[in-house]
């Protein structure tokens, strides 16, 4: 059986420990088991916000502002013309 590290925590403040008590009186577990508990969400949450994604975090800032909206506008642009195209594509198969 692997070893079981422990930690002695001191000067928690009253309201904590009684917020902490109550808690695990309400859920039904033991004050380590919450704390334990709580320990291990933390540390994923932070884990997970400190994830770094690698898909395109380098194009963030690298355009100026006016070319990401001529980029934006040109986006629309393009949607705007695809929909005529398929429009006119169901309309013709529509008449035939």
């Amino acid at each position: 059986m692997a070893s079981r590290i422990q930690y002695t925590i001191r000067n928690i403040p009253p309201a904590i420990d009684a917020k902490l008590k109550a808690q695990a009186k309400r859920q039904g577990v033991s004050l380590n088991k919450l704390v334990l508990g709580k320990l291990g969400a933390e540390i994923t949450r932070v884990q997970v916000r400190n994830k770094v994604y690698k898909d395109l975090d380098w194009m963030i800032g690298a355009l100026p502002l006016e070319e990401t909206r001529l980029i934006d506008a040109a986006i629309q642009d393009s949607r705007a013309a695809d929909k005529r195209r398929a429009y006119t594509l169901y309309q013709s198969e529509i008449n035939k």
